[in-house]
């Protein structure tokens, strides 16, 4: 487990290591949702960009928009 700090105007600074595991760079957004029981889950927002390519593979030539149009 890792605890953080709350500064005076309700900034977070986290470690270096939990940055890198959950890939987090500036700017990125994180979403907290609390549960039933009272406990917080804290998901890292991907932007849909980032979601380019997962549906390829290695073997797959690359088609252009017209080419799919078709």
């Amino acid at each position: 487990m890792t605890t953080v700090t709350v500064g005076s105007g309700g900034r977070i600074t986290l470690p270096k290591k939990l940055r890198l595991q959950l890939g987090l760079v500036a700017g990125a957004h994180l979403t907290f949702s609390q549960l039933d029981d009272g406990r917080f889950v804290v998901r890292v927002k991907k932007p849909v960009s980032s979601l380019a390519g997962m549906l390829t593979r290695a073997d797959q030539p690359a088609v252009s928009v017209e080419e799919m149009r078709r």
